[in-house]
Order: C-alpha cells, then structure tokens, then sequence
C-alpha cells in the first residue's frame, strides 16, 4: 500500500469526495478545511506517479460552512461533478474537466439543499444527486443544468446507486431504502423501513 502524501495536501482536512477516471490514470479528490474562512480545495493526483496537483478553490466567508460530500465521472471521463452543501442555503453541483481539473462552471440548487451522494446513468445521460432535505436532483450534463428535483419523501437521502443496465436508481437514508424509475424520476417504490443504510450498491440485473 502506497500513502500519498504531498506538501500541497496539508492544506486538506478531510477528503470527503473522492473518484477515479474511467481509465484509472487520475484520482479526483475534494477536501473540506476545519476553519471557515479558509477555501475548499480540488485536486487531481495521477495514479501512475502519485503527483496530486491543486486546480481549483473555493473561497468561503466565515459566515459560511461547506461540506463537500460527493464527485461523480461522466462515463467518458470527459468532466467531474461534484457536489457542495452550504449551510447558509446556496449549494452548488460544480463541474470540471476531466483531463485537466480546470473548473468549467456551476450548477445551482434550490434553497436549502443538502446534497450528498451523487451517480450517472450508464449512458452519462442524467446525473442524480441526492439530496436528504429536498429529494433527488436531476442534472443534464450537456446542457449543465437541473432539470427537476424529484421532491416526493422517498426520493431523499444520503446516498445513490445505479443499476448497471440504468433503469432505476436506489436512494438510502437513515429510515428506509427506496427505489427511483429512471424513465419517469420519480420516487417508485419504498423497499423497506426502519434501517439505518448509510451507504448502499446496485448488483448486476434487474430487481
């Protein structure tokens, strides 16, 4: 096992977002600072040498607190999402290229989201981002935008899955696991309740 440890890194408190390139040659990381005032911060680090290289920053004013809790990888690789909770209320899904790191732009989210986990589709199609206070959000990514919340009860959480073949999506939160039809997004069925899954992952096939 290989540690990757870099003078850049220091400035990390907790990598709270992490993924990897369709290809395996970078490592996306997100990392949350411990005071306010001091910017989050986005790297990408080649796997082949360990080099991690900082490409973006977020400045937050001490008013203010984000958490970074998800990046997600188009299937192509082509651009990396990830997903931002401001407890002041203006969350935000940023999205960056996915060779370089550059930051392209963002997405905004309603008031008061608090996204945690997010998935694409097989086809890269729709991005879901759940949120566990409003529902699910559905992102376009050719066109970056939200192009629904899915607000329905079942639809929240603090983590998502998609099944391999992209017909539906499962959310997980502290009460219950639920099912989302892609075809249609919304909230299709509640599974089961009274549990407690924090993180949950979609088997091959159909349910």
């Amino acid at each position: 096992m290989t540690t990757i440890t870099s003078p850049v890194f220091n400035v990390c408190y907790a990598a709270l977002g992490m993924a990897v390139s369709p290809d395996g040659s970078q490592l996306y990381v997100a990392c949350r600072q411990l005071a306010s005032g001091v910017p989050d911060r986005f790297f990408m680090v080649n796997t082949a040498t360990n080099t991690p290289t900082l490409t973006a920053s977020f400045p937050r004013d001490s008013g203010n607190y984000y958490f970074i809790n998800a990046l997600a990888v188009t299937p192509d690789g082509s651009k990396v999402y990830l997903a931002r909770t401001n407890t002041g209320g203006t969350s935000t899904v940023e999205y960056f290229d996915g060779a370089t790191g550059a930051r392209l732009g963002a997405i905004s989210l309603p008031a008061n989201a608090v996204p945690r986990a997010a998935v694409f589709t097989p086809d890269g199609s729709k991005l879901y981002v759940v949120d566990q206070s409003l529902g699910t959000h559905v992102i376009n990514p050719v066109t970056n935008t939200r192009t629904k919340t899915m607000s329905q009860i079942n639809t929240r959480g603090v983590d998502i899955t998609m099944l391999p073949d992209g017909t539906h999506a499962y959310t997980g939160n502290i009460y219950q696991v639920n099912d989302l039809d892609v075809a249609t997004d919304t909230g299709f069925a509640t599974i089961s309740g009274n549990i407690s899954p924090w993180q949950i992952e979609a088997t091959p096939g159909h349910p």
